[in-house]
Order: C-alpha cells, then structure tokens, then sequence
C-alpha cells in the first residue's frame, strides 16, 4: 500500500472515523475549523472518464514480428510496419492494408526483407519503402489462415499459403521476387511448409509430411501415421526437424528417415522454433518456479532456462547479439546477461497492484511478476523472479529501502529493487489466508490476513525490523470480518497505532478499528462502524500536494475528496469497470487500477 502525507492522513482519519481517539491525538487547526461547515464551498470532482493506458512505440498495437536488416530494427503489427535504428526508439514506417486480419509477418531473406499477412499482398522492402509485389496466380489480398515465406539454400524464396479446409497454394521466386513461378502441390490439406536438405521441399498435413525433391514435379509420403500436426520447423542445418502434434502432446524430432516422438510438456503454443544458430526455442508454462524462455542445442533433447517471462512468447529470434521476442502482444528483449525483460508496451496481462512515484510505475502482475517502468508505462522492465508454488499476488508495497513486497495467496513475498533476487518468501502458515494488506513504519511490520471467503481474518505484527519473526492477532468480536486495509497510522512518544478497515460482503456496514502498542504487545482494541457506503469498506488514499486535496477510495467505486477550507463531499467513479487503486500525479490527472488493467483519466481530477 502506498504511503501518503502522514500528518494530512492521519488528521483525516482523525477527523472523519476515530472520533474516539481524541483524547489520544490533537487534529490541527485550519481554515475549516474557523467556518460553518454550511458556508463552505463544496470540493468536488469532475465527472471524467478513464481510458486503458496504451503506451509505447506501437501505441498499444498487437506486435507479431521482429527483424533486422543493415543494422536497422524492424517490428510488425496489425497496423503496418516500425522501424528503430537502435532497438529502443521506434518510428512508424508505413501501412501496408487496411484488411490485414492478423498481424504482419517479416521475412528476411539475404539482404531483402519481405512482409505479408492474411489479408494483405506480398510486399518487399525497396529504398525504405513498401513495395507490392505482383505473384501471378497467388489469391490476393492472402485469403489463407497460414501463410509463411522461406528462403533455401540457394537464395530462393517460396511463399506458401495454406488453409485447413481448402487447398493450399506454393510460389516460388529465383531473383529476389521480382518474378515467381507456381509449384504444383499434391492432392490434400497442407497447413505449411518447410526447406528440406536446403532446397527440397516438404509439405505439412495433419497427419505426416509429403516430400518432394525435383521443385513439385513429383511427390511422396515421408511421414504418416499422426493425428494432429500443427508445427514444422527445419534446423540451420537443413536436415533435422522439429513436428508437433497436438492430440498425444508430442514433439517429434530427428531427421527425415529417423524421427524420435516424445511426450512435449510445452504444449502447442509454446514451441517457438530454431534461431540461425540452430538453438531450438521453447517457452515452458509447465515449470513450478515460473514460466522460462528454454532453448536446446541438441535438438530438444536437453533444455535450459534463458529468463523468466511472465506469458509464453509467441516467437524469440536473436537480433544482433539480443534476444527479441513477442510476448503480451508488445516487443520484448533480453540482452546477453541480463537478468529482466524489456517490454516495450503497457502490460496486457492483468495487474494486481500498483505504486506510483513520480514517472516511475511498480506494479504486480496476479502471477507475482514485477512490473518497472521509469517513463510513464511507455516502456517496462520485468522482474527475473516470482513467488513458487503458483502463488497469486494479492497486494504490493515498496519498503524505505526499495525492495519490492508482494502480499501473495501463500504469504509474503520479498525481492530487491529490480525484482531480480529473492529476500524473504514467508508463510504464515494459515491455510486459505491471503495477504491482503502491507504497512511498515519505524522498525514496526503490520500484515493484514484475510480468508478466501472474506468471513474471517488475522493480523501479523513484526517489531524491531524483524521480518521472520510475526505475533499474530484476531481484533475481537470482529472475527468474521476481512481486511480491506491495515496501516500503521502514527506515533506517539515512540509508540505507534494500529487502523484497520474492516468488512464482509454479508454486511451492510464496515468499521474501523484502531488500538496502540502497549508494553510491546497491542492494545484493547476499539471500533466504529461505518455506514455512509453501505459494507463497502476503504481502501486506498491518493493526495495531490500541489493542490493540497485528498481522495479516499472505497469498494464499489465509491470515494470522498478532502480539501483543506472546503467542505468534504461523496460521490461514485464514471467507470463501469471496478476500482482497487487510485493515485493522483502532479498534473491532477488520476491513475488508476480498474478491473486489472492501468489506467488513465481523461481529464483533470479537481473541479475548480
């Protein structure tokens, strides 16, 4: 939970909920306190709406192609082609149709680079620009869910276009694609193609591979007998092969006389395909520490870990001594070393939490991977470590010292400022319990518990900077509640006090409870209960400094805004979606979590 202005908090806390702790604490005057509160002015919001922030060089396009020709970075999406001299600052370049489907394919070739995709034409790159290529014979704009392009050994390039309930058609070109000739295909279905011994060619099916070795005049049946073939990948060295069949999920491998079937645990999506250096890429969503980049150099016979992602890649290739893939629809890399993914692109995944600090975004994606950006979300890093055994991110904080804590459906997840190695992973050894709020303030660690079925709660308190070492506690004849969120909110002569907002969806109230630390140990507890929402309890606090106003946030989209010499008022998101994180930047636009997704208002927050 982020920490806000402790003195302007805590006296609104003070104000609005605790008035019992008044013997306790003294609320700072100010302008308000000198007027009727019926001759104040009213301080409210404008009505704004809130849009998905869609961030990055692609503005928020679906990215599903990476190549690199004369030193210059070449990324595809639905909408056209961009193009980077550097693999970080990407311009738009051009578009190719206004019907593409799915997103653009790239296709090196020597030093042409060629681009197509079902429904648009073939075009090839000519003084940097676009250029359609006329195929005589070839339906156009492409038709066919599978289209692929290939070059063999002796610079000729084929087009394949192929579909699983029509006929399949091959082209094939000897100068570059300026003229191309027809290949004649076999009786049957093919779903795609590959170069065979660097110019023969092979031709999928469902069910096993037809083989040709004089350009089409002739064809045979080099494989048989599978159920459900979707994937063809060629080696470098043009005689090995990766196949995948997805009905027995198994990757079969070796040769063309020689084939090796074995039972694949990545699964069909995940198999990615060989780079130019023969590496077989994969990625694995099966491992219990995390979903990895693997590769193989032996065929996929031995696997290793290259990083962590936090989705599979739809496709990795190394580019000039990088890693570059497509993973949650946006460009990724991973530079030779390194240990975090860079992605250039807001986040598609759904995100738990976030913390705001000034340009720099922290946030959580559910499956424990974090999330850094230093600009806005234009561009983002991703932690190399997650919590094990398929914990679920619950909540996030960001400690004095940087380091990064994640409240978890297992328990309390630590790592360092990059997310790159792990601190701390503690259970509080309270089954169906998740964290469900972080707070730490002078040496103090405050854990709010709460059960799955919200009926029921713990609080786990820490003392002298100790993070191992918990005292848990129940607030009594509150029990059956869960927390919404738990705060070390002050101090007093050394000693701190406890709020704690408390709910349950079968209550129509919520309350606030509050106690001090008394001889190390907390204190009787006390409680107010809340009705001015119903049951749907506080959540989060968002202050603009400049403007000197605060936002409280609360389930169900509903908030109160504070501002000093005005009168408070209430009122409910225009969002359709559901709030669980606010924070206000400087310039008064609001940055919110609705329904997992960033988000942006459209328009300045205060009403002047």
């Amino acid at each position: 939970m982020l920490k806000f202005n402790n003195i302007l908090f805590c006296s609104i806390i003070a104000l609005l909920l605790f008035s019992c702790e008044k013997d306790k604490k003294t609320k700072p005057k100010n302008d308000t306190d000198n007027k009727p509160q019926d001759s104040l002015e009213i301080v409210k919001l404008n009505n704004v709406s809130w849009s998905k922030i869609k961030t990055g060089p692609f503005n928020g396009e679906n990215v599903t192609s990476t190549a690199r020709l004369d030193g210059k970075f070449y990324v595809s999406t639905a909408a056209g082609i961009y193009t980077s001299n550097n693999g970080y600052d990407f311009v738009f370049m051009q578009k190719l149709s206004n019907t593409s489907f799915v997103g653009i394919e790239l296709h090196q070739s020597r030093n042409e680079l060629f681009a197509f995709s079902q429904g648009t034409d073939v075009f090839r790159l000519e003084n940097n620009t676009w250029k359609k290529l006329t195929i005589n014979g070839l339906e156009t704009p492409i038709k066919n869910i599978f289209t692929n392009m290939l070059t063999n050994d002796s610079g000729h390039i084929y087009v394949f276009s192929g579909d699983n309930i029509k006929a399949a058609q091959l082209f094939k070109s000897k100068d570059m694609g300026s003229t191309w000739q027809k290949i004649n295909l076999p009786n049957g279905i093919f779903l795609n193609f590959g170069i065979y011994k660097k110019n023969e060619i092979l031709l999928l099916k469902s069910d096993g591979l037809m083989h040709s070795i004089d350009n089409g005049i002739s064809w045979q049946t080099a494989a048989s007998g599978y159920t459900n073939l979707t994937k063809l990948f060629i080696h470098p060295d043009g005689n090995q092969m990766v196949m995948y069949d997805v009905t027995p999920n198994m990757m079969i491998y070796g040769t063309l006389t020689n084939l090796t079937s074995e039972y694949c645990i990545f699964g069909n999506n995940f198999l990615l395909g060989y780079n130019n250096s023969g590496y077989l890429f994969t990625s694995d969503i099966s491992d219990d520490n995390g979903e990895y980049i693997k590769f193989s150099y032996n065929n996929g016979k031995t696997w290793y870990n290259l990083g962590i992602t936090p989705k599979y890649l739809t496709q990795a290739s190394l580019l000039g001594g990088s890693v570059f893939g497509v993973m949650e629809q946006s460009l990724v890399y991973l530079e030779d070393g390194a240990v975090r993914y860079k992605l250039f692109g807001t986040p598609t995944l759904p995100i738990v939490d976030f913390i705001k600090q000034n340009n720099k975004i922290t946030a959580v994606g559910n499956n424990t991977i974090i999330y850094i950006s230093e600009d806005d979300g234009q561009t983002w890093t991703m932690g190399s470590v997650k919590a094990p055994f398929s914990a679920s991110a619950k909540c996030l904080y960001i400690d004095a010292d940087k380091t990064i804590w994640i409240g978890t459906s297992a328990g309390l997840f630590i790592v360092d400022a990059f997310a790159s190695s792990v601190i701390l992973n503690q259970s509080f050894n309270l089954n169906n319990y998740f964290v469900s709020s972080i707070d730490r303030e002078r040496g103090y660690t405050l854990i709010g518990l709460s059960h799955v079925n919200l009926n029921s709660h713990f609080l786990a308190l820490a003392l002298d900077n100790q993070i191992t070492k918990y005292t848990v506690y129940q607030i009594p004849g509150r029990q059956n509640l869960a927390i919404s969120a738990a705060e070390i909110s002050y101090f007093s002569n050394g000693v701190p006090s406890f709020n704690v907002s408390m709910y349950s969806p079968a209550f129509s109230v919520w309350y606030e409870c509050f106690a001090t630390m008394n001889a190390r140990v907390i204190g009787n507890w006390e409680s107010k209960v809340q009705d001015f929402f119903g049951g749907n309890a506080y959540l989060k606090t968002a202050t603009n400094t400049s403007k000197k106003y605060t936002i409280m946030l609360y389930q169900k989209n509903n908030y109160e805004v504070l501002k000093d010499g005005k009168k408070p008022s209430i009122g409910k998101m225009n969002t359709v979606g559901n709030f669980s994180n606010l924070w206000i930047d400087e310039d008064d636009f609001g940055w919110a979590l609705i329904d997992g997704y960033l988000n942006k208002s459209n328009g300045k927050l205060l009403m002047e």
